[in-house]
């Protein structure tokens, strides 16, 4: 963690290991809707060209905090058919193509309302043409989504799409059920019901609908049970 890697200094010793866990799934010819935080960004970075060579027309929805979070922009909206730049607070991010859009709006959902009612020729993909989207941000964000896409979205997504979330577990080693700090539960989309575990550290895509968001977000707070290499003795309690 960053943490972690405060304390090293040159010449300490470092092991790096991963990805070896289940591959992202390219589709064919579809319309994809890619929804990222800060982080995603580095992913989308190798993950939107392999997309894009596959056919498909990819709508990537950029969403900072800040635009002090923003990074490598020239090379992030070359990867894309439509940029749409969100920041929660402004400045906004100046939208350089003629074909990308920039907004300052701190809810995605209401965002994304915002979205399918602008004009028709302004939207590289209306909504109710995206078959695909794959979500890469907060714990907090896929809640949302999940919630949403049953709910006040799933009219605007006529197409049913495919919905996929990154499971950002607490601990994920890459050997695949050693530590079982990635341990997920998945559950029934219609009854709420767990019905399987799973190592998210060998699949860490999974179908939105059934990510048992209330046990990640209980998981994820164990990062907080320290602070500057000592246990919180408050949080802990």
């Amino acid at each position: 963690n960053a943490r972690l890697i405060e304390r090293l200094k040159p010449g300490d010793p470092l092991v790096l290991m991963g990805p070896t866990g289940e591959p992202t799934h390219i589709p064919e010819n579809k319309n994809i809707l890619v929804i990222a935080g800060s982080w995603g960004a580095a992913v989308m970075l190798n993950l939107a060209p392999a997309l894009r060579a596959k056919g498909n027309k990819v709508v990537y929805l950029a969403t900072y905090r800040s635009s002090k979070e923003l990074y490598f922009k020239q090379e992030i909206q070359q990867i894309s058919d439509q940029m749409l730049w969100v920041c929660a607070e402004k400045p906004q991010i100046k939208a350089e193509r003629p074909q990308d859009l920039s907004f300052i709006h701190g809810d995605i959902i209401e965002m994304l309302k915002s979205y399918a009612r602008i004009q028709p020729g302004k939207q590289a993909v209306a909504l109710s043409e995206i078959d695909e989207v794959l979500v890469m941000g907060s714990t907090g964000l896929l809640i949302a989504l999940q919630k949403a896409f049953k709910q006040e979205l799933k009219s605007l997504f006529s197409k049913n799409p495919k919905v996929i979330g990154t499971v950002g577990s607490p601990m994920q080693c890459m050997l695949k059920g050693v530590c079982a700090q990635c341990l997920q539960w998945q559950i029934d989309p219609e009854t709420g019901e767990r019905t399987q575990t799973v190592f998210t550290c060998a699949m860490q895509d999974q179908a939105l609908e059934k990510i048992d968001l209330e046990t990640l977000s209980a998981r994820q707070k164990q990062n907080k049970l320290t602070k500057n290499g000592k246990i919180n003795a408050k949080t802990a309690a």
